[in-house]
């Protein structure tokens, strides 16, 4: 096959090692995975006290109670390769409760949060269980990290009504400035628009990025991402060229 004359743009190199990253990085394992969460939701107790965050973290853990344990997602996902599967009508709690799973903590300095499967589990499993290891240790890490996703979405909920006044005020001051360029008070720039294209797409995709990444984060982050992002859109807003 004759080898393609024009090569990927940056950004879809950038998207597929993203792909390959983001299917490599469960590998880690639940444990440190949950070892991280345990510093971020102390983290969170510190930058917003404990009344605060003692909400936040519970929201999390609420919705990933009902999302994930509650409805028997993860238990189903773990035991899907068992040789055993358990009986029509069987109950998924109770079926996980005889799977010889080890514990894994998830809490915070309150200590609230109950046992989840871990992946730990699959180091001391004897090989005649049946279940494939790598997915054993791969699955509960994404279970993992959609813990993280949900934890980092109850910070973003509770900034919600300081963050939303904040773009839209950002976005606006940008269609303003374009408006009275447009009309004869300067002209635009085009380093000022390249550079807000690229903080627009960037920080939109750091912010999406930041809701998985495995490890304890200031808990601002993604908020901070997201007004990167519109000062991004108002700057490109303000510098594109006036249409003929």
């Amino acid at each position: 096959m004759k080898p393609s004359q024009k090569p990927a743009s940056l950004g879809i190199q950038l998207l597929v090692v993203c792909i390959f990253c983001a299917a490599l990085m469960p590998l880690v394992g639940s444990q440190f995975i949950v070892q991280q969460i345990g510093k971020e939701q102390r983290l969170i107790l510190q930058w917003y006290g404990p009344a605060r965050g003692a909400q936040i973290n519970g929201s999390a853990d609420r919705w990933f109670r009902g999302w994930a344990v509650g409805s028997g997602l993860m238990t189903r996902a773990i035991h899907s390769f068992d040789p055993r599967p358990a009986a029509p009508g069987a109950d998924p709690a109770s079926s996980q409760s005889t799977a010889a799973v080890k514990p894994l903590v998830i809490h915070d300095s309150a200590g609230r949060f109950g046992n989840l499967p871990s992946a730990s589990a699959s180091a001391s499993a004897s090989p005649s269980d049946g279940r494939p290891k790598v997915w054993y240790r791969w699955i509960t890490a994404v279970f993992g990290l959609a813990y993280f996703a949900l934890l980092r979405a109850a910070t973003l909920v509770t900034w919600l009504p300081m963050l939303i006044p904040i773009c839209v005020s950002i976005i606006v001051t940008g269609y303003t400035r374009q408006q009275l360029k447009w009309h004869g008070f300067g002209g635009v720039s085009p380093r000022e628009y390249r550079a807000g294209s690229r903080l627009m797409s960037w920080f939109m995709g750091i912010g999406f990025a930041m809701f998985f990444v495995p490890g304890a984060l200031p808990p601002v982050t993604v908020e901070v991402c997201l007004v990167l992002a519109s000062l991004g859109v108002s700057l490109v807003m303000s510098n594109g060229a006036k249409p003929a």
